[in-house]
C-alpha cells in the first residue's frame, strides 16, 4: 500500500488525447467563477456515444512546462470549485441534457 502498485502504468489522469479519440465533441470549460481557473483539473462536456456526459479528471502534464502550468497535478481551491460546480450541473441536468 502507498508504493504506486495499484496504479495503472500510464497514470489515472485525463489525458486530452483520450477525449479527441472517445469525445470528440468534448468541450472545456474552465474557471469557478468566484476566482480564477484550475489547470491541474480538466472539467467539460461531450457525449459519449449516445450519452451525454460531464467529465471531470486532473492533469499532470507531460513536459515540465505543462507539469508546472498544472502545478504537478496539485488542485488548489478553485480547481475544487470548478468541479463542485460540474457536478452540480450533471446532477441538475441529469439525463435530459
Amino acid at each position: 500500500m502507498g508504493d504506486g502498485a495499484d496504479r495503472a502504468p500510464s497514470g489515472a489522469a485525463a489525458d486530452p488525447r483520450l477525449h479527441a479519440e472517445t469525445i470528440p465533441d468534448f468541450l472545456e470549460l474552465s474557471g469557478d467563477r468566484l476566482h480564477g481557473d484550475d489547470r491541474a483539473i480538466v472539467a467539460g462536456l461531450g457525449t459519449l456515444g449516445k450519452q451525454r456526459i460531464v467529465l471531470i479528471g486532473h492533469q499532470k502534464g507531460h513536459t515540465l512546462k505543462e507539469r508546472q502550468e498544472r502545478s504537478f497535478g496539485m488542485t488548489r481551491p478553485e480547481g475544487y470549485r470548478k468541479a463542485m460546480r460540474l457536478a452540480r450541473l450533471a446532477e441538475k441536468f441529469g439525463s435530459r441534457w
